[in-house]
């Protein structure tokens, strides 16, 4: 009975040799499909090491995603409820049957791949085995190597990118409420009809944010005017950014609702 079974494609053979070497230094005997003898029913032979195996470990990566083989081991682990560990070898998020069966279970990262990253991993795998390989020790395993849940910290990484985005609009729209006040007089006439100053500041801040689309039409319709071309160009920019942080927001929020939906389904449902 092998300690550990690792699923993998064959882009990621290099790999997977390295980390059955840092295992077995750590005492712990490895199963990949190499160890498959000529004219076995490999397909029997990959079935029967995964039930005998203590753990499963996935490697994953941008070529897994494209293999059905591996989707197919994946599925067999968790119909056999193997405890399995996802590596990932590049920064890749899962999508389809991988999101479906790795909605609930940590992964590490191991990217870039360095012999002090791989010793960490093969160390922490080989305590928790040595422990039990239960969810107390899994924890621990999880705690080392700093695994973490898939969409964890998405929060966060949508927060910094919303505040750099915020940050760009914000001096867009300044620049823009300048160039068009060059080219508009804007904020003379305000004053000359009377309107209060903080008024005419707010009314000039929604023409150039959430007016910035039709702010764009018309003022290409008046290019013969002094300093047109910047406001062209600067309500062009906001706009764009705006519909890259609606992109972000959408996506980050189907991601999440994937998961959501992934995670509530129970292990094995099939439709």
């Amino acid at each position: 009975m092998a300690d550990v079974f690792v699923s993998y494609t064959r882009q990621d053979v290099d790999f997977t040799g390295a980390l059955a070497r840092a295992l077995e230094a750590q005492g712990l005997s490895v199963w990949y499909d190499a160890a498959i003898g000529g004219g076995a029913e490999w397909r029997a032979s990959i079935v029967d090491a995964m039930q005998q195996a203590r753990l499963v470990v996935l490697v994953y990566s941008p070529a897994t995603e494209k293999s059905a083989e591996v989707a197919k081991e994946l599925a067999v682990a968790a119909a056999q409820k193997r405890r399995i560990v996802p590596i990932r070898v590049a920064n890749v998020f899962p999508s389809g049957a991988f999101l479906y069966e790795m909605a609930r279970l940590n992964w590490v990262d191991c990217f870039p791949v360095t012999e002090a990253r791989l010793e960490t991993i093969a160390l922490a795998l080989g305590e928790m085995i040595r422990a039990g390989a239960d969810a107390r020790a899994a924890e621990s395993f999880h705690a080392a190597v700093g695994a973490r849940y898939i969409g964890q910290g998405a929060w966060s990484r949508l927060s910094r990118n919303s505040l750099a985005l915020v940050l760009v609009m914000l001096a867009l729209s300044i620049a823009s409420f300048a160039a068009y006040d060059r080219a508009t007089s804007y904020l003379r006439e305000q004053a000359a009809a009377g309107v209060p100053p903080l008024v005419s500041l707010r009314n000039g801040a929604l023409i150039v944010t959430v007016g910035a689309p039709l702010l764009l039409l018309q003022s290409l319709s008046h290019l013969d005017r002094p300093w047109t071309w910047p406001v062209v160009l600067l309500a062009a920019a906001n706009c764009a950014a705006f519909l890259f942080a609606a992109r972000n927001v959408i996506g980050w929020i189907s991601r999440r609702a994937g998961m959501a939906w992934a995670a509530r389904r129970p292990t094995g449902a099939r439709t």
